[in-house]
């Protein structure tokens, strides 16, 4: 079997799934029941032109992925362009579908440390996502996510906590149980930055509801457990207690 053409297919059909998703949330269907996915026979050839459109707007989403893995970030770069580009005629409406591609370009910049260039495209993500019919609260929370941690690094500590703040609303309105690994990564990154202004009793609090939500939702050897385990170590050394630090390490 080729195994270049089934990797190929593993994408189409991934982003596939994710689009008929999209779909079926959509506001304007009324029946959650189900949906009807035709072949495309018998189309209008406006809807046969927005298909073929589809096509190569998904190809160019596969190669971006594929450019991405090979840390090739300017053919990546073009390839998320092209998406622009193809899917230039959106109605107003319709634009919240092109907020993962800002946010896909935001990742390269962010990878190259041009922080100003990602977080100009973070933002229209952001942007495009908040104007959707029915706003997808999970994807928002990544997004939230990510410009927090651009600001984290860039010690921007008031910015990144108040993008955190949106992120975990995000999380809550999304309804997601409060055991869910997405809330353990939010309090996490809260950590991390109470850690970086050297407010370590803060940082540790947030790093234990971290652990807290690692132990009862991943499994036991699961790398994020160790790294929550190494922060708050790292924490206990700093205020010298060294046993409890040990502790925490083994």
């Amino acid at each position: 079997m080729d195994i270049e053409i089934l990797l190929l297919m593993g994408f189409f059909i991934h982003d596939l799934c994710w689009e008929l998703e999209e779909l079926y949330w959509d506001s304007e269907i009324s029946d959650r029941e189900k949906i009807i996915v035709y072949r495309g026979q018998a189309l209008h050839n406006t809807e046969s032109h927005f298909l073929k459109k589809k096509k190569f707007y998904l190809i160019h989403y596969i190669l971006c992925y594929i450019a991405d893995k090979l840390k090739f970030p300017d053919e990546a770069r073009d390839h998320y362009e092209e998406v622009l580009e193809l899917m230039s005629d959106l109605t107003e409406d319709e634009r919240h579908r092109l907020a993962p591609t800002y946010a896909g370009i935001a990742r390269l910049f962010y990878r190259e440390k041009d922080f100003d260039s990602a977080l100009s495209y973070y933002e229209e993500a952001i942007k495009l996502a908040l104007i959707a019919s029915t706003i997808d609260k999970i994807k928002l929370e990544f997004y939230y996510n990510e410009v927090a941690l651009l600001f984290r690094d860039n010690d921007h500590y008031d910015k990144a906590l108040k993008n955190l703040d949106d992120a975990l609303k995000c999380v809550i309105e999304g309804k997601l149980p409060s055991t869910h690994p997405d809330m353990a990564k939010i309090y996490f990154n809260i950590g991390s930055v109470h850690y970086r202004e050297k407010h370590y009793d803060e940082s540790l609090e947030y790093y234990q509801k971290c652990l807290n939500i690692q132990l009862r939702s991943l499994p036991s050897n699961h790398p994020a457990l160790v790294r929550s385990h190494i922060e708050m170590s790292k924490i206990l050394k700093e205020r010298n207690c060294i046993e409890e630090a040990i502790k925490q390490t083994c």
